[in-house]
């Protein structure tokens, strides 16, 4: 891994992501990663049934214009979208390189059907889902990607950890519940990998069209590092196009000689109690 300026970008509040917001977001911002929230090019639509925000996935070659954004600003593009290979539809993160090109897509693995007071969701009415990770090679190390509710679930991190990720994309749509834990799971989960993450996530308040249901997300887009600490975060509830921060190698490769919790794992050990006894 060598040093790199990375950044998180918010959709703008009760809208989506578009090339023009990208390219108006990044410009002057001299950065060469950038990550935007979950399914950012569309409404949040797995809050009602039978949404007609969900009749348009796109096959992934329907991102050339942000392509032309990554190419324009010689970024690396992590963008939240929903997809289709024309059979199965997805949840998925795309990465689009700074000539434009794409790399292989990650299909969220953790589909969300929570039910909370006020707010029930139903992925799995809409999406597939993915059957593994992904990670991608870049010229500033290599770069993982979670996609929201995967972020739960700590075996998760240590998959794409073992597949050699330094840095881990965590393109989100959080509502206003997440406030007590969101930033801090973050953090926590950064410092127990040794990986710096990028969190991006909605801000504002969004109308569905078929519903008319209304969600406010709650921003707080954030970047920490493998110290577990903040090293840019946007305040909650506020429109902030962008955050961003240096991701320094040092600063990595000392902390994971440190605290070796990688080398100290103990696979052999973390059975449950059914396993123990059968």
């Amino acid at each position: 891994m060598r040093d790199v300026t990375a950044a998180c970008i918010q959709t703008p509040p009760g809208g989506v992501a578009t090339p023009e917001y990208v390219d108006a977001v990044l410009t002057g911002a001299d950065v060469e990663l950038a990550v935007l929230p979950e399914l950012s090019t569309t409404p949040y639509f797995p809050l009602e049934p039978d949404s007609r925000d969900a009749d348009a996935p796109v096959r992934i070659d329907a991102l050339e214009p942000f392509g032309a954004v990554a190419r324009k600003h010689r970024c690396h593009l992590v963008l939240g979208v929903y997809l289709t290979d024309g059979v199965h539809r997805f949840n998925a993160a795309a990465l689009l390189r700074p000539d434009g090109k794409r790399a292989r897509s990650y299909h969220k693995v953790h589909l969300c059907d929570v039910q909370l007071p006020g707010s029930s969701f139903c992925e799995t009415a809409y999406f597939d889902a993915g059957d593994g990770y992904v990670v991608w090679d870049t010229p500033f190390g290599c770069v993982g990607v979670l996609v929201c509710y995967d972020r739960h679930f700590p075996e998760a991190w240590v998959a794409v950890r073992e597949l050699g990720a330094e840095i881990v994309c965590v393109p989100t749509t959080s509502g206003m519940h997440m406030e007590p834990s969101f930033v801090a799971e973050i953090q926590a989960m950064s410092l127990q990998q040794s990986v710096y993450a990028l969190c991006a996530n909605r801000v504002g308040v969004e109308e569905l069209r078929t519903s008319g249901r209304r969600t406010e997300f709650l921003g707080g887009s954030c970047i920490t590092g493998p110290f577990g600490e903040i090293l840019a975060s946007a305040p909650y509830r506020e429109d902030v196009p962008l955050v961003s921060a240096r991701l320094e190698t040092d600063g990595l490769q000392r902390i994971r000689a440190a605290h070796q919790f990688h080398e100290h794992r103990r696979p052999d050990t973390y059975v449950t109690q059914q396993e123990m006894t059968a």
